[in-house]
């Protein structure tokens, strides 16, 4: 297993904070999840290029990224598979 990239977009309306659903794997086994809108960066992409991008493919909505708030490291294990 390679490591992957990914990016997300942390979408706020007053104290509200969009999320999309997702079913699969994880931590604590199968099942629903949330996370915010994001995903794959391409070899060569720019992480803010693949959020636009993402979005639309998600969406169908362009964005314009108001600020970037940081980057984080997630190392995570399912089952007996480590991610990274």
């Amino acid at each position: 297993m390679y490591p992957r990239a990914n990016v997300l977009g942390i979408v706020t309306r007053n104290k509200e904070v969009l999320f999309e659903e997702k079913f699969g794997k994880h931590s604590k086994g199968t099942g629903s999840y949330y996370r915010p809108i994001g995903g794959t960066i391409e070899l060569g992409e720019h992480s803010r290029e693949t959020l636009v991008r993402e979005f639309y493919e998600e969406l169908g909505v362009e964005i314009a990224i108001k600020s970037y708030v940081k980057c984080l490291e997630n190392i995570f294990k399912v089952g007996e598979n480590i991610g990274h």
